[in-house]
């Protein structure tokens, strides 16, 4: 009698072991039962990783369908207070004048912002100083530097940009700086710089490749371990914006996963940073 009651202990002890396991794994998307589309609107720096971590949550449960719109950051607030997307997608902190009160903000990865120049430009390092000098127009010339005896061209993205916003504003420079190309989103900065010898711009780290030139400031390279061990300052932080207090199973199930595991293996792939949930 005593052994057939341990051998119901021990069933019943494994059978609540697999259920325990079973709630766990449940709880930590809580995806099987979600259906219906997730709009984003807002950053063009995000559109690629927004893609891939719609892609990913899609896989997770089917039933559900994520489209992310690269417009612009400026366009997150309007597109979520005028609820034509459930989720407002920023490349900056939101402003004071934005009504932050009106919105969930999820700070979920950072950013660096690389400055870029062409392939055949020789300056491989720039001050701090001399950078914000650059784009105030007091230094005009590469030969100023060390370089060509040429005019030095601004690019830089147009005025909705989130990366804009953020570029000017660590460089004191907040709707000051007057470029001589702006251009509506990364890879058509990238596709300048690489077109013109005398061209300066920034863009998204994770829009970077061999293609073009990555400057250093005070000596320091734009890299991601250089933002993690905060040497490289130049940097923003990636916001996605709800209305305040929105209960919605598909919005929490959507913050569940980009803040997991698996969200930030994503995030990194992207050559993003990372940032754990508050």
């Amino acid at each position: 009698m005593k052994k057939f009651c341990y051998i119901i202990q021990v069933f019943l002890f494994c059978c609540l072991l697999a259920l325990c396991f079973f709630l766990n794994k449940s709880k930590k998307h809580d995806f099987n039962s979600l259906c219906g589309n997730l709009y984003i609107v807002g950053s063009s720096s995000t559109q690629q990783l927004c893609d891939n971590l719609g892609d990913e949550f899609s896989k997770l449960n089917p039933k559900t369908f994520v489209v992310k719109s690269g417009s612009g950051s400026s366009q997150a607030i309007l597109a979520v207070l005028n609820n034509s997307s459930q989720i407002g997608d920023l490349s900056r902190e939101l402003a004071p004048s934005e009504n932050k009160e009106l919105f969930d903000s999820h700070i979920f990865a950072k950013d660096a912002i690389a400055i870029c120049t062409n392939r055949k430009n020789p300056i491989e390092n720039i001050t701090f100083s001399k950078l914000q000098k650059i784009f105030q127009k007091k230094i005009t010339n590469w030969a100023e530097l060390g370089g060509k005896n040429k005019k030095i061209i601004l690019v830089g993205r147009d005025f909705s940009s989130g990366t804009r916003n953020a570029f000017e504003k660590h460089l004191n420079l907040k709707n000051l700086i007057k470029y001589d190309v702006e251009l509506e989103n990364n890879g058509k900065v990238k596709y300048k710089v690489q077109n013109d010898e005398d061209a300066i711009g920034y863009i998204s780290l994770s829009s970077c490749d061999e293609s073009i030139n990555l400057v250093k400031i005070d000596g320091i390279y734009p890299s991601i371990k250089n933002v993690i061990n905060s040497k490289y300052h130049i940097t923003h932080p990636l916001l996605q914006i709800t209305k305040k207090g929105a209960k919605d199973p598909l919005l929490a199930a959507w913050f569940s996963f980009i803040y997991s595991d698996e969200g930030a293996a994503i995030i990194k792939q992207n050559r993003f940073i990372p940032v754990p949930r508050n």
